[in-house]
């Protein structure tokens, strides 16, 4: 079955709101008297912080070195109108994201190294432990002291943001205080921030739809698709004065956690509406060969057989069989052993998993019929047409319940030298991928014989509905007792003796036929 993912469509919502303004477009009017600046302000303030930061280095730069070049001034990115997606509030400015921080890549550990458990002091931050917006703390590996002399300069700041450039292209988030100054790794970048940006409203703004968007534009491919820092930051991004940004990062730490909230609901709602119905099938199966489900019809009907009575019958019929057939080989060989009496399984007290009806009686699978292993059809021997035949990977892919028609087809030379199914038989799957696949029982409603393939293999049952016999294979008490007799991890396996040696309650005929009739009433409700 294929994950369900988490509908994320409202938390996208939001957090579009926010880009754009709208999320507290109600609470500029109570703002207005907070402003100190506006966001054209507090960027023209970034470029002028930025370009005496790079002058008072050049300064100290000219002390050891008169001959250093004076650094070119920082000016703000030119954004033409058509560029613009959308409007913001007055007060808020357009920028690129290269203007209000400085994008720093990480460094990869020198080749041949590895990193290890040990607390060396080191802390290396990986991609792999980039989660949900921050870092996952008790997964951070770390680095020795030989390496760490060799990248020390590639470590990321409390204060700064991640953004992942390589692999999961495209998460930010905040670093937990724990990892502060730990070095980074080559596949994600740092934003270091200048004074007037909140780290958290940028990392909000970040998640957004837009932001998003022009990630997927910008990502390049060489070997592998990577996200270059010139491209990081040529971004374009709206940006608000530093209230209304701190007004922002309030109301997302407020909302968030409900639409978590409400989307893990809607997840879990989704999960339960897919589980439903194969849960539903399960306990209506179990209730159907414990007795529950035909309990108000056992107390009107009339019982001419009960179960044990049942079973005695088909041990004779067997033995009767078995008898008329050694006659008959008698005739063409006077040397034919006689066959050894059918005769029912002991069953101690302590092996009866559950309670039954009265008129049932326990007894094992091998007592009521008998199991005949298939032979191997090779994939190259099938054809789209010709005699039908069935494969043991298409038992559980394919036939849950009931086989009416096959999808394989054989020649007559390999459907001859076939065991083969006919109407009314249980076939089964041998071999699986899982216990779950194991012995997965469907009977044939067919007419014709069909080949049967190696591992699997047909019950014959003797006076007992095989679709009855089908429902207790498949309900949770069936499936646990495969799957406590089957072996193999990888690939699973299950013989024709275990599978006889599986205990089963055998109700009266009537009420078998009682029991599949209800089931198939009920099952269609399920979906």
């Amino acid at each position: 079955m294929a994950q369900i993912k988490k509908d994320t469509s409202l938390r996208k919502s939001i957090l579009q709101a926010a880009i754009t303004g709208q999320l507290i477009s109600s609470c500029h009017s109570e703002l207005d008297s907070e402003y100190t600046e506006t966001g054209k302000e507090l960027l023209d303030r970034i470029i002028e912080e930025r370009n005496n930061k790079l002058l008072a280095d050049w300064e100290y730069a000219l002390k050891k070195n008169p001959k250093a070049k004076k650094p070119a001034p920082v000016v703000a990115s030119e954004i033409d109108e058509e560029e613009i997606p959308f409007e913001i509030p007055e007060n808020w400015c357009w920028c690129r994201l290269g203007d209000i921080c400085l994008v720093k890549g990480g460094k990869r550990i020198p080749a041949g190294c590895t990193l290890t458990d040990i607390d060396t002091g080191h802390k290396y931050i990986r991609v792999a432990d980039m989660k949900n917006g921050s870092v996952i703390v008790n997964n951070v590996k770390y680095i020795t002291d030989e390496i760490h002399e060799k990248i020390k300069a590639y470590k990321i700041s409390k204060d700064d943001v991640y953004i992942t450039v390589a692999g999961t292209i495209g998460d930010s988030g905040i670093i937990p205080d724990e990892l502060d100054n730990a070095n980074l790794t080559e596949n994600a970048d740092k934003l270091v921030l200048f004074n007037g940006i909140n780290k958290y409203c940028l990392h909000f703004f970040l998640s957004s739809g837009f932001f998003q968007e022009q990630i997927s534009d910008a990502i390049t491919k060489v070997g592998q698709p990577k996200l270059a820092i010139i491209r990081i930051q040529n971004f374009l991004l709206p940006l608000p004065p530093l209230a209304i940004q701190n007004t922002i990062v309030a109301k997302l730490e407020q909302v968030l956690p409900l639409v978590d909230a409400y989307e893990n609901a809607l997840l879990q709602k989704e999960e339960l509406k897919n589980a439903l119905p194969g849960k539903v099938k399960k306990a209506i199966l179990q209730e159907a060969i414990t007795g529950k489900l035909t309990e108000a019809w056992r107390k009107s009907a009339t019982i001419k057989e009960s179960g044990k009575q049942l079973l005695d019958r088909i041990i004779e019929e067997r033995n009767a069989k078995a008898l008329a057939e050694w006659e008959e080989s008698l005739k063409k060989n006077p040397k034919t052993k006689k066959p050894v009496s059918v005769v029912a399984s002991e069953i101690e007290e302590e092996e009866i998993p559950f309670e039954v009806p009265e008129s049932w009686c326990w007894c094992r699978l091998g007592d009521v019929g008998d199991f005949v292993r298939g032979s191997g059809i090779k994939r190259d021997e099938t054809r789209p047409e010709g005699f039908p035949c069935i494969r043991y990977g298409e038992m559980y892919t394919r036939y849950k319940t009931v086989i009416n028609e096959t999808v394989s087809f054989v020649d007559k030379n390999v459907f001859d030298k076939c065991q083969k199914i006919i109407k009314n038989d249980i076939a089964m799957a041998l071999t699986g991928e899982n216990e779950y696949d194991i012995a997965l029982a469907a009977v044939y409603t067919g007419d014709k014989e069909i080949a049967m393939g190696g591992d699997m293999t047909r019950f014959r049952p003797a006076f007992v509905n095989s679709l009855f016999l089908v429902f207790a294979l498949n309900s949770p008490y069936g499936i646990e007792c495969k799957s406590e007799l089957a072996t193999g991890n990888i690939i699973v396996h299950i013989s024709n003796d275990k599978l006889e040696s599986i205990m089963i309650p055998l109700p009266p005929l009537e009420e078998q036929d009682e029991i599949v009739k209800k089931v198939e009433e009920l099952l269609p409700l399920c979906k």
